[in-house]
């Protein structure tokens, strides 16, 4: 009994408390989507499977570049705000930044659309992804206000609610309206899912305005405080998301279509492991921003201690579940996806050192050194860029499952190293 009370009383037991109800959403939300894609490959031939997944990889990379990089600003000002009371600069930010994204999105959807064929024919030289991109477009402005939501939502303290409707709505609206209308070509699941995300931002809207009571409140006063912190941020989330996908851009030109289907549900399934440090950061991130805003820094570096113990340790044992059962993971989706079991493989333990390094960027963000990170994630992607031209052309799948994970390894073993260097974090 007196163990249990230990453990119970344990700052890592409060803290796996605390993030308990966000990671069973993430689980959720990772369950939903791997049934979102289990039924496209189901009801798609390989060929559209594959071009689907790409328009998905176009539609991320747009996404990113509409938000401006407002989604991890409006956590770390709201945030900020709410920690000293200044309720009218919290009206002020969001309207403010959910009037800059949208203006922001609008353009985003003009320019896409009259480059279609540039984007179809010669980035990606794929003549299938065509009639996609009007649809890609459609999509992009649900999604930009569904993550303006979730950030004001999790600035707010509503960090289940806000993962919620980051991710889990949007794929449960996919999926059943997959099930109910069966599409048989990648043009009528896009459609598909170009209605649940409408759905789903109306939604997120109504829960936000309930929720956090917010006023509409147009006010010019904090947009130095947004563009200073937005700017670094909007890079470094752009860069960010090129090492992630990059390697699937590149690999699109050098594989057929079918293997590209089977490259991209390897990510998908090796992404499934950050569950855990996106759920802890989004507990830990208002809290660094609220912490390091009234300079408590002691307590700062004594909750980054406890969230790095734990990730670590959580880390090396989804690796090792990952690792093992990489051929039955990959055979779930039909016995010609097994051959992915090595980019599973690889790209798991790619993983496995960014959850093992902590909440190690989530912090440099959140302490006002946005700028610092914005440097660091231009190194790793022009070392995304070297390695992706060398392994891809000669290795295909393989060799972007490996630029993949070494990008993604050395980008988190920088950040900790530089939030050791800072004195963020204690031994």
């Amino acid at each position: 009994m007196r163990f249990i009370s230990r453990v119970c009383q344990s700052p890592h037991f409060a803290l796996a408390l605390a993030a308990g109800g966000p990671l069973s959403l993430k689980i959720l939300t990772a369950l939903m989507g791997l049934l979102f894609n289990y039924l496209a490959a189901q009801y798609l031939p390989a060929d559209e499977f594959g071009v689907f997944s790409l328009a998905q990889v176009l539609l991320l990379l747009l996404v990113i570049v509409s938000k401006l990089g407002l989604e991890n600003t409006l956590v770390k000002l709201i945030a900020s705000a709410k920690a000293k009371k200044d309720e009218e600069s919290v009206n002020s930010i969001y309207c403010l930044s959910l009037a800059l994204v949208i203006l922001s999105t609008l353009i985003a959807v003009v320019l896409v659309i009259g480059l279609n064929q540039f984007i179809s024919f010669f980035i990606f030289q794929q003549a299938t992804l065509l009639p996609l991109i009007p649809l890609i477009a459609a999509i992009l402005l649900p999604n930009v206000i569904i993550a303006m939501n979730a950030s004001m939502l999790n600035a707010s303290r509503f960090p289940s609610l806000s993962l919620f409707f980051t991710g889990l709505l949007t794929l449960s609206l996919s999926c059943l309206l997959t099930i109910i209308f069966t599409p048989h070509n990648a043009v009528g699941l896009l459609q598909l899912v170009c209605i649940a995300a409408y759905l789903a931002a109306v939604v997120s809207l109504i829960g936000c305005i309930f929720k956090t009571k917010i006023r509409w409140q147009f006010d010019l006063k904090p947009l130095d405080r947004i563009r200073a912190s937005c700017l670094p941020l909007w890079t470094a989330s752009i860069v960010a998301i090129l090492i992630q996908q990059f390697s699937t851009l590149v690999v699109a030109r050098y594989v057929t279509l079918e293997q590209l289907g089977v490259y991209a549900v390897a990510i998908k399934i090796a992404t499934l492991m950050s569950f855990v440090l996106i759920s802890v950061n989004a507990i830990a991130a208002p809290s660094f921003a609220a912490l390091f805003s009234t300079n408590k820094l002691n307590l700062l570096k004594q909750q980054v201690r406890h969230i790095n113990q734990l990730l670590m340790v959580v880390a090396m044992a989804m690796f090792s579940v990952v690792y093992f059962s990489a051929n039955w993971l990959m055979g779930l989706f039909g016995e010609s996806f097994i051959q992915g079991a090595i980019y599973l493989k690889i790209l798991a333990f790619g993983q496995m050192i960014n959850v093992g390094t902590g909440s190690v960027v989530t912090l440099l963000v959140m302490t006002d050194n946005e700028k610092l990170h914005q440097r660091n994630i231009l190194f790793i992607a022009l070392l995304t860029i070297v390695l992706a031209f060398s392994l891809i052309p000669t290795f295909g799948a393989i060799g972007a499952a490996l630029t993949t994970a070494i990008a993604m390894a050395v980008q988190n073993l920088v950040s900790y190293y530089f939030v050791r260097r800072k004195g963020l974090a204690k031994t």
